[in-house]
């Protein structure tokens, strides 16, 4: 998945992050929604929903993505990545 492939990418370049209490480096959450588009589906659900992915991301540890899939009658399918 793309998300890993970022998260990897950004935890090599080891960009020191020294005011973070939370990592010694820049870390990255990120949210992601996805789905096959629809008529139901608006722009604004899309971005809602990963808004609330990239929340749940951070508070489950942060550098790590949570992913969740939009289906016809709501969403499902929810998962994360982390290292």
């Amino acid at each position: 998945m793309m998300a890993d492939r970022m998260l990897e990418n950004i935890r090599k370049c080891s960009i020191p992050h020294r005011t973070s209490s939370a990592a010694s480096c820049v870390t990255v959450s990120i949210g992601v929604t996805t789905s096959k588009v629809e008529h139901t589906h608006n722009g604004e659900e899309y971005i809602k929903r990963a808004d609330e992915m990239l929340y749940k991301s951070k508070q489950g540890g942060r550098d790590r993505y949570t992913y969740e899939t939009l289906l016809n009658k709501g969403f499902l399918h929810e998962w994360g990545g982390s290292p």
